[in-house]
């Protein structure tokens, strides 16, 4: 159920532009970012060249592989069919103002001709919900390597811009490498507002939309008006974590969305799951808001320690083998340039 309506007024605006300076020392020098430009700007897009088709969205909208001819370098390239399309007014604030912990934020927005195009960091490993439809769930270890990642991101845009994401799921999560589905980050801040304290009284305005986005993610007390609350991201987050071990939503089937006020997880919920996995995601799909887990609760929880630990040591183990491999690789080059040597020796005798 997604409805349309205006975004109310910032009134924390002045506290999100004193934003925080941080240690972006987390980006590999690998990665490739498009220069960020003023929104105002319009790039000449003769020096871009779209190349294939890599997502869809609705509303026909797509998203290609592109490259900047200047550099080279490849970029994702969103193509909305409509010439009228802008970014609401907190995401405008994001991409002009927050240098992002583990997120992807558009860098251009250009109209020409009937479509608008956006681009931003490209992701060769597709989304979330794309990589558990192809290859099914995750090992609990990998999970919670992505729940660090997800929440370090949720806590520097509660904390920093003072913003909450609001549609936080699967298919709302990049995975930059083909070849490592823990390095994430959180994209689509498409419907992401100005946040506003737990117990904060929401005027006719301010709750305008409250229903607006992904239902099968949304925190209850989005049914009651409650429409950007940092606890919405965690519930969120929590459904999101269950979705990526188990396959598939952790509450009852409901008839009608008013419903969806007192969700009921299902009797076999926690089912194969670690003791220490069940804890995390009960705190975080708490009815009530106030009893929720927080950010550093989260960070804190001995479930992504343990598992932290378990894949540094997989890591120095495929490392280790990784290594192996080579030497060996080297030794034979090394024993075949010498029976080569030694062969020409003999002819020469």
């Amino acid at each position: 159920m997604d409805e349309s309506s205006a975004e109310p007024a910032a009134p924390l605006w002045s506290t999100i532009n004193k934003r925080q300076a941080r240690d972006s020392t987390h980006r590999t020098s690998s990665q490739c970012f498009p220069p960020r430009i003023s929104l105002a700007a319009q790039p000449d897009a003769s020096n871009f060249t779209i190349h294939e088709q890599i997502g869809i969205g609705s509303g026909g909208t797509t998203v290609h592989r592109c490259c900047d001819e200047r550099s080279g370098k490849y970029f994702a390239l969103k193509v909305v069919p409509r010439p009228d399309y802008q970014p609401s007014r907190t995401e405008a604030m994001l991409m002009d103002q927050w240098e992002s912990v583990n997120s992807i934020l558009p860098t251009h927005v250009v109209t020409k001709d009937s479509s608008t195009y956006i681009s931003m960091e490209l992701a060769t490993g597709g989304d979330l919900l794309e990589h558990i439809l192809k290859h099914g769930v995750m090992q609990e270890m990998i999970v919670a390597q992505i729940t660090l990642k997800l929440t370090e991101a949720l806590k520097d845009l509660h904390s920093t811009m003072l913003v909450c994401h609001r549609d936080i799921k699967p298919e709302n999560v990049c995975i930059m490498s083909l070849d490592d589905p823990t390095d994430v980050r959180l994209c689509d801040f498409e419907l992401a507002r100005p946040l506003l304290e737990l117990g904060h009284v929401y005027t006719q305005e301010e709750s305008a939309g409250s229903s607006t986005g992904s239902l099968d993610y949304m925190a209850p007390e989005r049914f009651y008006g409650v429409a950007a609350g940092a606890a919405g991201d965690l519930w969120g987050l929590g459904v999101l974590i269950y979705c990526l071990l188990k396959g598939s939503l952790p509450f009852e089937p409901v008839s009608e969305a008013l419903d969806r006020r007192h969700p009921r997880l299902r009797p076999d919920a926690f089912e194969n799951l670690s003791p220490e996995a069940a804890n995390l995601i009960s705190g975080l799909l708490q009815n009530d808001p106030k009893l929720r887990y927080g950010v550093d609760q989260v960070l804190g929880h001995p479930w992504l320690h343990n598992n932290q630990k378990k894949l540094n040591i997989q890591q120095k183990v495929q490392r280790a083998h990784k290594q192996a491999l080579e030497l060996s690789r080297l030794a034979n080059i090394q024993q075949e340039r010498f029976s080569c040597h030694k062969q020409q020796q003999e002819c020469k005798a």
